[in-house]
């Protein structure tokens, strides 16, 4: 299955609407490139996405970077501290501007002893995550870059993408280079030739608003056939 894959989550926001009402939470507006907290912190508090979208990522000594999730609206992180009590172990920074409800890890884990429907969401939203991190841990390990890459763009395309008369798909959010290599794990280069490559192919076209897939039955065929070489 196409983009089965990919590092995107999202969820139904109103799953925490309840709590948000009744602590009467206000939504914070955050700048892109805000750091939310930092890889090893202690964080008490569970993040709630009303809109916008933010990386939870890892780095190593050196200073590379890994992202593990692209989390959207609904989307809801910091919980695995708050559950564990312990350090975070990624990073979370805004990649584009966003709104979201910042609610007190204690009054999180009261509400678990009681709430059932609370629990099902929380689970539900950790299971999510240990899905993609496996499907991660199986696209880095068996499928190379240009196959990575090719499929995140297509869930772009799936998710964001608006049809043209002309049939083609435009993806007008707008990312970089540098933000597509740390989904797929590889340098900022690889993605500029593999771009480069899907443009002198015809798959893709590089617009000022954004990504052209002149054609996505095509484009679908070409990851499908590239999955099935490797």
């Amino acid at each position: 299955m196409i983009c089965e894959q990919s590092p995107w989550l999202f969820s139904d926001p109103s799953n925490w609407q309840t709590v948000i009402d009744r602590l009467k939470i206000n939504p914070l507006s955050l700048e892109k490139g805000t750091i939310i907290y930092h890889q090893g912190s202690i964080n008490k508090k569970v993040y709630v996405i009303k809109s916008g979208r933010v990386n939870l990522s890892v780095v190593d000594k050196q200073g590379d970077e890994k992202c593990l999730f692209v989390l959207g609206s609904g989307c809801v992180f910091g919980e695995v501290a708050v559950l564990s009590g312990r350090a975070t172990s990624s990073s979370a920074i805004a990649v584009s501007p966003v709104v979201l409800y910042e609610v007190p890890g204690e009054y999180v884990l009261e509400m678990l002893k009681i709430n059932i429907n609370l629990n099902r969401v929380i689970i539900d939203n950790l299971l999510k995550k240990v899905n993609l991190l496996t499907n991660q841990i199986e696209l880095l390990s068996f499928y190379d870059s240009s196959y990575r890459v090719s499929e995140n763009i297509y869930y772009l395309m799936d998710h964001f993408g608006k049809p043209d008369k002309n049939g083609g798909v435009l993806i007008a959010m707008k990312f970089t280079h540098q933000e597509m290599a740390k989904l797929v794990g590889v340098t900022r280069v690889t993605v500029t030739n593999i771009f480069l490559k899907l443009e002198r192919e015809g798959l893709i076209e590089k617009r000022k608003n954004g990504i052209y897939i002149k054609d996505p039955e095509r484009f679908k065929d070409y990851i499908k056939a590239k999955r099935s070489a490797l």
